[in-house]
């Protein structure tokens, strides 16, 4: 039965091939990429219009955010940012290099860390201080 059907298909195909000029084979193979590319700009077309539809309508359902009575005491931090450190007897630029020197010794971001105070403590013997 399956060899029947291969025959048949193979006279079919040789019978279809004779019968199509070359001619006509270009013309269906510009009709099919026409319409192909009919179908594409008629898409594009439906989606510029479901895109244009959304962004005009965005405005309409869209939730008001309510105006707040007091603004609010606290500065905006920048981001990143872990809030202030207390620096007691400790400069700037000092507190900067300690909290350099930790992050590259735990080898995490500066900006993951949080430090609460950075505070200068002098040695037993009155010798060189100490940052803790």
């Amino acid at each position: 039965m399956a060899l029947f059907l291969a025959e048949n298909a193979q006279d079919a195909a040789k019978n279809a091939a004779e019968k199509v000029a070359i001619g006509d084979g270009f013309l269906y193979a510009l009709l099919g990429f026409g319409i192909v590319l009919l179908v594409l700009v008629v898409l594009m077309g439906f989606i510029y219009l479901l895109s244009y539809v959304a962004r005009k309508s965005d405005g309409l359902f869209a939730k008001k955010p309510k105006q707040e009575a007091a603004p609010s005491a606290a500065p905006a931090l920048a981001p990143g940012s872990s809030g202030n450190v207390k620096l007691n007897n400790v400069d700037d630029r000092t507190a900067a290099m300690v909290m350099a020197i930790v992050a590259d010794e735990m080898q995490t971001p500066l900006n993951e860390l949080r430090f609460i105070s950075i505070k200068e403590i002098q040695d037993a013997d009155g010798g060189e201080s100490l940052a803790k």
